[in-house]
């Protein structure tokens, strides 16, 4: 009898877990809106990687630069569903997050107007509707970056630095 009133009060183990990846996923997908936007760009980002190569007609690296964005896109979602930020707590995993973000923003807006100013020889109109799917997802994430920002400026970071800055003098 004593065993179960800790798992019922949320203190131990795997209920306690369970419970941090519920907040942790609440507060990822509810609360920021960044999670949503990342299942949607790598749902974006599959679907214009399988249909480049079914064109084709892409050059080398745009499918590479796809599948890799799409690999980091799932990585910081699985990380926040499995609650790692909670966790691993001298990362920090929101400047992480902005940082992949912006990243993701220059890569994938080069290789959206890669492919749209360096036109391969057989082209058709699939090809044109990838592009501008690319360049969606690289303004998709650059908004994630906004999004990330917002959620920095609402974070309560206490570091020895601010502690030491913003402490009187004795």
């Amino acid at each position: 009898m004593e065993t179960s009133a800790p798992h019922a009060a949320g203190g131990g183990g795997f209920s306690r877990y369970r419970l941090e990846c519920g907040r942790s996923s609440r507060a990822y997908f509810v609360t920021t809106w960044s999670g949503e936007l990342k299942v949607v760009a790598v749902i974006l980002l599959i679907v214009s990687f399988i249909l480049l190569k079914r064109t084709q007609t892409a050059h080398v690296f745009i499918p590479m630069i796809l599948l890799i964005e799409s690999i980091l896109y799932v990585f910081f979602i699985f990380a926040n569903i499995l609650a790692l930020p909670r966790y691993l707590t001298k990362l920090l995993w929101p400047v992480f997050d902005m940082l992949n973000d912006f990243f993701a923003f220059i890569y994938l807006a080069y290789a959206g107007f890669f492919s749209i100013f360096n036109v391969p020889a057989t082209t058709d109109k699939l090809y044109w509707q990838i592009s501008i799917i690319i360049l969606s997802v690289a303004f998709m994430s650059l908004a994630d970056v906004v999004l990330q920002s917002f959620r920095i400026k609402r974070m309560n970071v206490n570091t020895k630095l601010k502690e030491s800055i913003y402490s009187p003098s004795r």
